[in-house]
């Protein structure tokens, strides 16, 4: 019989190497009565063994899902759930050309109004920030690519594909909730006794990027780089207090549902020529402020009045009646 190469099963294969070796055309029934006493004493053995590789097993499994827990803080979500499925390897080098948009923030004269506070105040003030725009981000299937200190480096396209359009949207709701959502935490700080307000600054580019693994082969970062990553980080840092900033073709990707400033071209660090900038103000009430629907008989007319004047709306409903 081939033996394993793993001890581990070496009283399950002597086990049905004595049986194997039974003749029981041949055998008699003292020698039955014999052979059935040792296969049952063995099964006793095996089933004592069985149930000690069960617990091993089940402790080894628990300091597994511990562990998984742990290094999950450490990898962004999407990233750890492909991995965890086994859509993605950890290749050294392993990059590809996409259309992202990527987001950048920080909070605003974060190193000057954190001067005087002290280390673990510091800490606190930093995490509380943090957590909240980390939930925000993986509740809109953001790729959380690093925090920077107080800076926050998002993606969307990667390592799940996804449209462009989607991507855009996905983000700018994102950046609309994260500036909902300091409100929140800017009246929090006040009640716990302090002055200074936080604000935070964010950037929008959206263009081509290489993704993936970015390292050596003992230790590696899931992160891009390109011209797009570099203008977001652009935008946020010449964003104003709690203003977002779109790049030109996020904007012309977003337009129609979005409100935004007049444009302005800016002069950015690291760009020759002077860069489209669009101040994200809101997203358009579509339903409540831009469409009109009337019902007719099973019909539906859909009117964007936007695109008329009032009276010219006002005789076309009338033509309906006429």
């Amino acid at each position: 019989m081939k033996k394993s190469k793993m001890g581990i099963f070496e009283k399950e294969e002597r086990i049905l190497e004595f049986i194997t070796s039974i003749n029981f055309d041949k055998i008699s029934k003292e020698e039955f009565e014999q052979n059935w006493k040792t296969l049952t004493k063995n099964y006793s053995s095996l089933l004592k063994q069985t149930s000690r590789l069960t617990k091993y097993n089940d402790r080894q499994n628990a300091k597994l899902r511990k562990i998984e827990k742990r290094l999950k803080k450490y990898v962004p979500h999407q990233l750890y759930q492909n991995i965890m499925k086994g859509h993605e390897l950890a290749e050294t080098y392993k990059t590809v050309r996409k259309n992202l948009t990527v987001f950048f923030s920080d909070i605003k004269n974060f190193s000057i109004i954190t001067s005087a506070m002290d280390g673990e105040t510091l800490s606190t003030f930093l995490n509380d920030y943090l957590e909240e725009m980390t939930i925000i981000v993986n509740k809109h299937g953001g790729t959380l690519d690093k925090y920077i200190g107080d800076s926050v480096m998002v993606f969307f396209g990667a390592p799940r594909d996804s449209s462009k359009e989607s991507n855009v949207e996905k983000c700018i709701k994102m950046s609309l909730e994260m500036r909902e959502k300091m409100k929140e935490i800017r009246k929090k700080w006040y009640l716990m006794g302090y002055e200074q307000p936080f604000h935070i600054r964010i950037g929008i580019a959206t263009g081509y990027c290489m993704v993936g693994n970015f390292g050596s082969s003992q230790r590696m970062d899931y992160t891009i780089s390109g011209r797009t990553a570099n203008l977001a980080a652009r935008l946020e840092q010449c964003a104003e207090v709690d203003e977002i900033l779109l790049c030109h073709s996020t904007w012309g990707i977003a337009k129609d549902y979005i409100e935004c400033n007049p444009p302005e071209e800016k002069n950015l660090k690291g760009f020759q020529e002077p860069k489209i900038t669009h101040q994200l103000i809101d997203i358009k009430d579509i339903d409540n402020k831009k469409i009109f629907n009337f019902v007719d008989e099973g019909a539906e007319i859909k009117i964007d009045k936007t695109k008329f004047s009032k009276e010219y709306f006002i005789s076309l409903i009338d033509s309906i009646y006429d």
